[in-house]
């Protein structure tokens, strides 16, 4: 145990590193709800499969608002005292488990700050932000219960997608048109 698996340095010679303050109280509450099969979101007890899956909603919000850094995903980040300059889009697309420690940490810290709040702050800081139910949703990945009743009380403004429009099938194409093919065709080759 004081030797490192990966570098075969002896840990006993580091010196000691000071763990966020955040990312401590999100252990010992995840390792609360293991040990009681309970979880506390807002004063309110939750099985431990819908706390942890409100843990992973959490996470992947603030990777999204690390990728995307919208205004509306930032206010909302700030408004629970998250770090916005700090969220970094991930270097990796994988799945929390294999991110480097560092930075898994980091985001549970920030989690927590989400978690340790109330639900009904959440609600209030995301109508403040002037978020819409497609803003808050992952569409991957199904809304925890207690995150979905928050969010349909938030605006719905989806986008409707129009296809390219058709072409009359035996006119021929315009100048713009035929350059912009011969231009690709030139790259492709």
């Amino acid at each position: 145990m004081a030797v490192c698996a990966a570098c075969e340095n002896d840990l006993r010679m580091v010196g000691p590193v000071d763990a966020d303050a955040d990312g401590l109280a999100f252990q010992r509450a995840a390792d609360e709800a293991v040990a009681s099969l309970e979880g506390h979101y807002g004063g309110k007890a939750l099985p431990a499969s819908e706390w942890f899956s409100l843990a992973r909603y959490f996470v992947t919000l603030l990777r999204k608002m690390g990728m995307g850094k919208t205004e509306g995903l930032m206010a909302l980040a700030r408004s629970f005292g998250v770090d916005t300059d700090a969220l970094q889009a991930p270097a990796t697309g994988l799945a929390i488990e294999l991110l480097p420690v560092d930075e898994r940490a980091a985001l549970l810290g920030d989690a927590w700050k989400f978690m340790s709040g109330n639900p009904n702050d959440f609600l209030k800081a995301a109508q403040r932000a002037s978020l819409t139910v497609q803003s808050l949703r992952e569409p991957r990945q199904r809304l925890p219960a207690t995150i979905e009743k928050l969010v349909i009380e938030l605006p719905d403004k989806r986008t409707v997608r129009v296809g390219r429009a058709e072409r009359e099938p035996f006119k021929p194409y315009s100048r713009q048109a035929v350059m912009r093919m011969w231009a690709r065709f030139q790259r492709k080759m």
